[in-house]
């Protein structure tokens, strides 16, 4: 799945607000683009599969993160 503004793939459900109970009543979720933080509603399952894939990046505890550590210079 991708943002459907930049392309991007990396997506993370968004919270729910009150106005999202009529985007409910139609099985709709709403999700969040990482890169331009675009807010929009897909279907329930895909919503759901964002979670699993996502599970342990909230908070900034992403992939940058380990990245940075492994790719750092390392002292022997």
């Amino acid at each position: 799945m991708k943002c459907f503004y930049c392309n991007s793939v990396i997506l993370r459900r968004s919270r729910l607000r009150r106005s999202d109970i009529f985007w409910l009543l139609k099985f709709q979720y709403p999700i969040r683009c990482r890169e331009c933080h675009t807010r929009t509603h897909v279907p329930v399952l895909q919503a759901l599969k964002l979670k699993a894939a996502g599970k342990g990046r909230e908070h900034g505890q992403g992939d940058r993160a380990t990245e940075s550590k492994e790719s750092a210079p390392k002292s022997t």
